[in-house]
């Protein structure tokens, strides 16, 4: 008769399983004589096996902003980890020029996430990277964006961003701001 026993013992981000198949020990009255450390042998030498099973528990840290749509500041370009910087801000009516954007209060954390391979980014004005465009129908690439953005510049210095469902940002679209 053989029985089984699971250990879970946690090293790192990973979980290890241990299996310890033992062999029953029969005393003279035929009850088993109890369980068998790793790599000894029971009273009646049976041999003791151990098998691990590692399993990667590591969790993907969670998402930011999944579907999401952002009015920000953009502050940069993480080079290191090919991300965007921002900060998101909101719109404060009155003053000069009838309103302005000023940091979101409730957030006013550093953000940073990465481009779509596909993301569609339209300017404003002259923002980016060099362009000449204007009316609001310029259409970028995500070099030039990163171009403009590298160094702390001030490409697209305040946009409307559309997050993905994969914490991409999928869309930019340039606010005018005088």
């Amino acid at each position: 008769m053989r029985s089984q026993r699971g250990l879970v013992v946690g090293v790192g981000g990973l979980a290890t399983l241990a299996v310890l198949t033992t062999a029953a020990c029969t005393s003279s009255n035929g009850q088993g004589q109890g369980q068998a450390a790793a790599g000894a042998s029971t009273t009646a030498g049976a041999p003791v096996s151990f098998v691990p099973i590692t399993a990667d528990t590591t969790t993907p840290p969670p998402l930011k902003f999944p579907d999401t749509d952002l009015t920000v500041r953009f502050t940069g370009y993480d080079d290191t980890l090919k991300m965007v910087t921002f900060v998101r801000v909101t719109w404060i009516p009155g003053g000069e020029d009838d309103g302005h954007y000023a940091a979101n209060t409730s957030d006013p954390a550093p953000h940073r996430l990465p481009l779509a391979s596909n993301v569609t980014i339209t300017s404003w004005s002259s923002d980016c990277a060099g362009s000449t465009a204007g009316a609001g129908s310029y259409h970028c690439t995500a070099e030039q964006l990163v171009t403009g953005l590298e160094g702390g510049g001030g490409a697209l210095s305040v946009a409307d961003l559309h997050v993905d469902g994969t914490d991409h940002v999928s869309t930019v679209h340039e606010i005018f701001t005088p």
